[in-house]
């Protein structure tokens, strides 16, 4: 979704906020990936990529989760004119044909809304999906401290509580 596509990096973390969304029983679902890039071509510099998403119950065992879009932004502190001089979104022209034709499919499926610049305070990029692609989580084991699911394709996600080590 963002460019450059060829870009090295490493990722640094992942979390995933979890956040009652005031909407019924509906919860943010965002995966917060923090890198670094490490392309010999480009300067060190840190970015954060959110990918948005909601999740609510399906029934006793299961989540019903659908992605809404996402960003990418560079962390605190780095330098923003070298952030812009990497992730300049290229021109609709520059694409090839195969690109056109996948972003004709992404939009006509998801109702997906490309990134439509970079926003040139903050420098974040972002996309959003009308039509979410969904799925189910299936909840292996949920306790104050742990948060086991199983994805529909058999990813085996296993998530530890941050909130209550840093009360202690």
């Amino acid at each position: 979704m963002f460019e450059p596509t060829n870009l090295k990096l490493v990722i640094d973390s992942v979390r995933q906020p979890v956040v009652l969304l005031g909407e019924g029983e509906k919860r943010s679902h965002d995966i917060v990936v923090e890198f670094s890039i490490i392309d010999e071509l480009f300067p060190p510099l840190k970015g954060i990529v959110r990918n948005l998403g909601v999740c609510y119950p399906a029934d006793n065992k299961n989540l019903q989760v659908e992605f809404t879009g996402g960003t990418l932004a560079p962390q605190k502190g780095e330098d923003l004119s070298i952030w812009k001089d990497i992730f300049v979104q290229p021109k609709a022209s520059k694409k090839g044909l195969k690109e056109q034709l996948m972003s004709v499919f992404l939009k006509l499926m998801f109702g997906l809304i490309p990134p439509q610049g970079m926003n040139t305070e903050t420098g974040e990029i972002s996309f959003t999906m009308k039509r979410s692609p969904k799925g189910r989580l299936e909840l292996l084991y949920l306790d104050e401290e742990l948060r086991i699911t199983k994805g529909e394709k058999g990813t085996v996600l296993v998530c530890e509580r941050l909130a209550s080590k840093v009360n202690n």
